[in-house]
């Protein structure tokens, strides 16, 4: 029998907002070689920013020389609009990412109103320099990842 593959999941880190509640938790799939950053409840656009500046910085330190192309942020138990933040991510973290060899965005869409409605608003966002993927679960988002590596390999 053989033994299933173990995925190697690494901590990086949790974000808290004000009220002291993890608000955002990142992590690196090493095994599937991308990025996540789950998205928890409600966050101010700084603290969106804040957990951003992070992942970017993950992204230009350590992805970059690990070959990561992919993001995965699971909006599913975000609460509430993040669209506040879209400014800086279009114009400051994708084309920093993409400097450090990002090359895709998925996003797991929320059933929340407003956080799937900043998702619509960032699929469409003119001349941003790294496509944005809509998807509904986590598995969907690995898939997509592992399709489009066998691609380019």
């Amino acid at each position: 029998m053989k033994n299933p593959i173990v995925e190697s999941i690494v901590p990086i880190e949790k974000f808290r907002n004000a009220e002291g509640h993890i608000h955002a938790a990142l992590s690196y799939n090493a095994t599937k070689n991308y990025l996540l950053m789950k998205w928890i409840g409600y966050s101010t656009d700084p603290e969106i920013i804040s957990a951003l500046e992070c992942m970017k910085q993950w992204q230009q330190a350590t992805g970059k020389a690990r070959g990561c192309r992919f993001h995965v942020h699971d909006t599913k138990e975000i609460e509430g609009s993040w669209a506040g933040a879209m400014e800086y991510i279009c114009n400051d973290f994708f084309p920093a990412c993409h400097g450090a060899g990002l090359a895709c965005n998925v996003s797991i869409i929320s059933p929340d109103f407003f956080s799937k409605m900043a998702s619509v608003t960032l699929l469409n966002q003119p001349g941003t320099v790294i496509p944005t993927i809509l998807v509904n679960t986590l598995r969907e988002a690995e898939r997509l990842v592992s399709e489009r590596y066998a691609v380019t390999a």
